[in-house]
């Protein structure tokens, strides 16, 4: 999947918690989760509870997303970059 066929939710648990990343980028933009880390730019809704998600790299290796309102706590491979790569990471992971 390239991230121009965006993906409007990913599932991130076994137990159906998804992220929502609100508006789509620009046709043929690619959508990097670098650009929802900072807690000016959130726009990522977790949307089993409605908290936005903050985050961050947490380690040389890994970045974490965290939900404001619940605590869901999800570590991802700091090589995931964009939505597509973090729908794929998680379709892997979670089939």
């Amino acid at each position: 999947m390239s991230d121009i066929d965006f993906t409007p939710r990913v599932r991130v648990t076994e137990f159906n918690d998804y992220l929502n990343p609100g508006k789509p980028p620009p046709p043929g933009t690619p959508y990097y989760v670098t650009n929802w880390t900072s807690p000016l730019s959130t726009t990522v809704i977790h949307e089993v509870c409605g908290g936005y998600v903050d985050g961050g790299i947490t380690s040389e290796t890994h970045r974490t997303f965290i939900c404001r309102l619940c605590y869901l706590r999800i570590s991802v491979p700091i090589r995931i970059e964009t939505w597509g790569d973090l729908h794929n990471h998680f379709k892997e992971c979670l089939s």
